[in-house]
């Protein structure tokens, strides 16, 4: 017997891999059999494109650090302007920041748990972390909020001209940015249920319906920002020129979240089966909250642009159309006015766009 022993030792030293023996007995079979299924899943994932899924998910969320940079500087811009904003729209920023706070370190969470926690297990590329489905629902409530504050930039700037125009636009506002929510918080629970990538696929609707219907709000906003401010025109160079700049803020910021949404459509629909989309994903919500910022910290710009021009040719009555405190809704569109006929600009009565300065306040949110 110990002889025998001896024998099936030397020749297991000498059998090529993978080779399973016929032998009476069962029990090396078996082990050997187990030891060659044990390679096979391994073998197959040698051919996963490392670069297309973790690659782009480092890319993301390398990105999606700078972008963060950004925004702490804008945010600190912001409480250092002194805008004389309401405590609520200060405390609305400063929630938002910590949330996009919380979303970076989700999704450095989940880029750490796949390149470093399982460096050596491709097999965990099959299913999220946690933490990178958690983002999801940051996302989804930061985007609602933050359009939900340009969709109140549109009443403002409508309803004292055309009521009924005003409640369509803030109809499709509203109705698209809640598809948007709705959408992404359910693709984020069902994704939870799933708990794998390939799962994805029997979900894939609901991440389109979000992504689609956030191009569909973004492009609402930015046409209506644009044609309600091209609209308010006086004819006189310096108004024109600050509407020129709120155009040209408007279009910048709305540009890059459309098309990062649809880049991030794009690529899911292309190429389902990689992290191109997820690498996207993660610089959404950055680049949201950056597009509020610009556009609140723009008044900065703006007021320095004036205050460098002529007093005798200021930028009073610059939209007139816009109620001049929170009940007086009249409507008074401006004619051509020659320069004896405009007032002193004065810096404490009137804003850095030419509002008045309760009309001023009530378009960038004196109350939210």
């Amino acid at each position: 017997m110990y002889i025998w022993l001896q024998r099936a030792q030397l020749a297991c030293r000498v059998l090529p891999s993978g080779f399973v023996p016929t032998t009476p007995d069962s029990r090396p079979r078996r082990a050997l059999r187990t030891l060659h299924t044990m390679d096979t899943p391994v073998s197959a994932l040698s051919d996963i494109n490392i670069d297309a899924k973790l690659g782009s998910a480092f890319i993301g969320c390398v990105i999606a650090g700078i972008f963060y940079g950004i925004t702490c500087f804008q945010t600190y811009n912001y409480y250092k302007g002194r805008f004389e904003d309401s405590w609520v729209l200060d405390a609305f920023v400063y929630t938002l920041w910590v949330l996009e706070t919380i979303h970076l370190a989700l999704v450095m969470h989940g880029c750490y748990y796949f390149m470093v926690t399982n460096y050596d297990n491709p097999a965990s590329m099959a299913s999220p972390s946690w933490s990178l489905l958690v983002q999801i629902f940051v996302t989804c409530v930061t985007d609602v909020s933050i359009r939900g504050f340009f969709g109140r930039r549109v009443w403002i700037l409508t309803a004292p001209r055309n009521r009924p125009l005003a409640m369509i636009l803030v109809f499709c506002i509203g109705g698209t940015s809640l598809l948007t929510f709705s959408s992404g918080f359910a693709f984020g629970t069902k994704a939870f249920m799933l708990g794998t990538f390939a799962g994805f696929k029997k979900i894939s609707y609901l991440l389109y319906t979000s992504l689609g219907s956030g191009v569909v709000a973004d492009a609402f906003i930015a046409v209506s920002m644009c044609v309600l401010l091209s609209r308010s025109r006086t004819g006189l160079r310096n108004t024109d020129t600050m509407i020129d700049t709120l155009i040209l803020y408007t279009i910048n910021t709305s540009l890059l979240t459309t098309v990062c949404s649809a880049a991030c459509f794009i690529s899911y629909a292309v190429r389902p089966n990689d992290f191109i989309f997820l690498g996207i994903y993660f610089i959404l919500s950055e680049l949201f909250f950056n597009s509020l910022l610009a556009s609140l910290n723009a008044r900065t710009t703006i007021r320095n642009r004036s205050s460098a021009r002529p007093s005798t040719a200021p930028a009073a009555n610059v939209l007139d159309v816009l109620p001049h405190s929170s009940t007086d809704t009249s409507m008074s569109f401006p004619t051509m006015k020659t320069s004896a006929d405009i007032p002193e600009f004065h810096d404490s009565t009137m804003s850095p766009y030419g509002y008045s300065r309760g009309a001023f306040r009530e378009h960038f949110g004196s109350s939210v």
